[in-house]
């Protein structure tokens, strides 16, 4: 039993640094404008549940790096990094919802995300959520609040 134990721990261990590599790999061959196998690494990663590969093809499709720009592309990769609580991604989808980059501009949604990326430790988040609220009522502004508590509550799941 103890043996079974041994090795399924080493093997865990073993996987994640397997998946750091692969990550710090991905993120060189970008840094070195090889975007073919950084996209290669970072699709495998995002699909394991990476959020920070999610993130960064988010980036990528938002920017047209490597890829044809695509803000509807980018929003999704956001969407599925920022439900894990990823706040960068967090933050880059208000942006979404505040410039209306491939979704309905909403102001409430953008205040929202910002409101969740502040809370989360985004220096910024505060900053941009109050100059959103400066478009915004008060009754929207409360809508915000009570759509970030209930998706804190969610776990960032299928908040918009």
């Amino acid at each position: 039993m103890k043996k079974l134990l041994l090795i399924l721990v080493l093997a865990v261990i073993c996987s994640n640094v397997a998946r750091a590599s692969d990550f710090d790999v991905a993120a060189k061959a970008y840094q070195k404008r090889d975007y073919v196998t950084a996209l290669t690494l970072f699709f495998s990663l995002a699909d394991q549940g990476n959020a920070t590969a999610q993130f960064n093809l988010g980036v990528m499709h938002e920017n047209g790096t490597g890829v044809v720009q695509d803000f509807k592309k980018s929003v999704g990769w956001y969407r599925m990094a920022a439900e894990q609580g990823y706040v960068k991604a967090q933050f880059n989808l208000a942006l979404m919802y505040e410039g209306g980059k491939w979704v309905k501009q909403d102001y409430i949604l953008a205040h929202m995300w910002y409101d969740l990326a502040a809370r989360n430790g985004d220096k910024f988040g505060t900053h941009n959520r109050d100059i959103v609220a400066g478009q915004m009522t008060s009754a929207q502004i409360v809508e915000a609040q009570k759509l970030a508590n209930e998706c804190e509550k969610k776990n960032y799941k299928n908040c918009d």
